[in-house]
Order: structure tokens, then sequence, then C-alpha cells
């Protein structure tokens, strides 16, 4: 395996659909890869994006699942649809979709709690900031943040009026809340905080 992502792209090596491969020695102890194949994921849209669409998404925020026979119905909260998988096929898509009333519209507001809500932010895509704070709230478990070290677990807090009452964080380590929110995208999604995402968080 190359050391570094400038060999990696010297052979050839790419990261596999949805960063789901190491590219480096280095990636290996933080990928999820090796957990690829216990379960089968079906596609409720296609898009090749790693991110969440821009501001047009087909399906978000899959909140409950129906199976009726061999069709599974889905509830897409944020998009206000119910796609639908036919598990007979081998292809498992969603093959149509049912609207539940016109197109909802996506303000600042409604794509900040989508991007709360969706793992696309994180890298490898496997928890969202909802993980630790369902609903905007406390979770009532310890959680170790990245962002002061490791092995000093804390209780995840309510981020109801996070944004009126700085400082931020368990301990009040960080001066407010649109600063906690570009830290945690980097510390703990373990991605590059886009200007656009943090700010419709912050709505």
């Amino acid at each position: 395996m190359p050391a570094t992502k400038e060999e990696a792209q010297k052979i050839g090596r790419e990261r596999g659909r949805n960063g789901a491969t190491s590219l480096t020695a280095t990636d290996v102890p933080n990928d999820l890869a090796f957990l690829r194949g216990l379960q089968r994921r079906v596609r409720l849209y296609d898009s090749e994006q790693w991110r969440l669409p821009e501001l047009d998404p087909t399906v978000n925020g899959p909140r409950g699942l129906a199976v009726v026979g061999s069709k599974a119905f889905v509830a897409a909260y944020f998009t206000d649809n119910l796609p639908v998988v036919d598990l007979k096929l081998k292809k498992h898509t969603a093959g149509s979709s049912i609207a539940l009333g016109p197109k909802p519209k996506i303000d600042v507001q409604r794509r900040g709690e989508m991007l709360f809500n969706d793992a696309t932010l994180c890298h490898q895509h496997w928890q969202s900031c909802a993980t630790c704070h369902p609903d905007a709230r406390m979770d009532a478990l310890n959680w170790d943040i990245l962002n002061d070290g490791l092995g000093n677990p804390k209780n995840a807090r309510s981020m109801l009026l996070a944004h009126k009452t700085p400082p931020s964080m368990s301990v009040g380590d960080i001066a407010n809340a649109e600063a906690a929110v570009r830290n945690q995208i980097s510390h703990q999604l373990f991605s590059i905080p886009h200007r656009e995402d943090a700010a419709a968080i912050d709505a």
C-alpha cells in the first residue's frame, strides 16, 4: 500500500466510490471500509456526489420503513415522499417515489437541518451531527470528542439556545457555537467545513 496520497495517485490508485477505500497505509487505522459488505445498502437516489446533492435532493431524511409483500416503502422526511423499493429485483434501487404533497422549498434553515441529520457530510458517511445530538438535544451517552484529545469522554449536551449562550462545548472551551460547528465538522465528521454548509447548520 502506498505511503502517501501522491504515491497512490502516481500508481493510479483512487479512493473508491463514496470514499470507501483507504488510499494510504496511514488511512487504515481510521478506515471503516472493512465493514463494507456486512449489510446490503439500497441507494434511494442516483447520485455520484459524495456530499448532499445541492439544493434539490430526490430523497433525504429516511425516518421509517414499511415492507408490504415484496415492496419496501421508505418515509423520507425532508423531501416529503415515499421511495418504493421492489425487493424481488436483484438490483436494489428505488424504482418509484410517491409524493406526499407539494415539493418542499429548501431554504437555508431547512438545508441546515438536512445537513445536521445527514451523514453524507461526514467522511465515509457513517455519522452525522444528530448521531450525538438527536433532535439537537442530548442523548445521555458519553462521547470521546477528538478536538481535545483521546480518553476523556463527555456527556453530549443539548444544543437548545447554544448559538445564543456562548461559550460552547461541555467545558466552555470554544468561544461560540459558530466556531464549535466548524470545529466539530473537522474533528468529529473528519471533513473540511464548507462555509455555506456550516452557515446553514448555524441558521
